[in-house]
C-alpha cells in the first residue's frame, strides 16, 4: 500500500491571520470546529474554574465581577459571529433541510430578536465595552484559571489550547474586520 507523500511543516488547523482577506475562510474554520453550543458549554466550564481555582487572577470581588461580565459579552460576540457564519456563501449553499436543522441547533441565548438582526452591533458593542489588549489579557487569564484548576468538574484538557485560540481569534476578528464585512 502507497501513502501519500508527507507535506512537512504543514499544520492544517490554523486559523488564517489576515481578517480583512480571509473573513469568511476564518469563520468557516471557527465554526466547524466548534459549534455555538460546544463554545457555549466550555466557555461556561472556563468560568467556573475560573471562579473556583484556588490559583486564579480572579481572587477579589471586583476581578469576579469583570470576569462574568466579560464571558456574558463574549457570549454575545460568537452568537453574533455565528450569525454572520450563516450568511458565509458555503452556508448558504447548503441543502434547505441542512440550514434547518443548523438554525435550529445553532439558537443564539444571548442576542435579542433585534441584535440576531444587526450582529455588527454586538460586535461594535463588544469593541468600545473592553480595550483589545484586556481581551487578550482576560483570555489568557481564564486559559490559566483552567489549566491550573482542581476542583470537582471534569475538565477535558486536551483542547485547551486549540479552545483558546479560537476565542482569540473570535476577538481578533472583532477588532480588525472592516465594515464592509458586516454588510454581508
Amino acid at each position: 500500500m502507497q501513502s501519500s507523500p508527507r507535506k512537512r511543516f504543514h499544520k492544517p488547523c490554523h486559523l488564517p491571520n489576515k481578517v480583512s482577506k480571509h473573513f469568511f475562510k476564518g469563520l468557516e474554520a471557527m465554526f466547524q470546529n466548534f459549534q455555538p453550543e460546544d463554545f457555549r458549554k466550555e466557555l461556561n466550564l472556563w468560568l467556573h474554574a475560573a471562579l473556583a481555582s484556588e490559583q486564579s487572577a480572579y481572587g477579589e470581588g471586583g476581578e469576579r465581577e469583570d470576569l462574568m461580565d466579560f464571558v456574558h459579552h463574549l457570549h454575545r460576540l460568537i452568537e453574533a459571529f455565528c450569525i454572520l457564519h450563516t450568511r458565509t456563501p458555503a452556508q448558504q449553499s447548503l441543502p434547505a433541510p441542512t440550514k434547518g436543522l443548523l438554525t435550529h441547533a445553532n439558537r443564539p441565548f444571548y442576542l435579542t430578536e433585534a441584535e440576531q438582526g444587526n450582529p455588527a452591533k454586538v460586535i461594535r458593542q463588544f469593541r468600545r465595552t473592553f480595550r483589545y489588549s484586556y481581551a487578550k489579557a482576560e483570555l489568557l487569564d481564564l486559559l490559566e484559571a483552567v489549566i491550573t484548576y482542581k476542583g470537582e468538574q471534569a475538565i477535558c484538557r486536551v483542547d485547551l489550547v486549540m479552545f483558546y485560540r479560537h476565542l482569540l481569534h473570535l476577538v481578533r476578528l472583532a477588532y480588525r474586520m472592516h465594515k464592509r464585512i458586516l454588510r454581508v
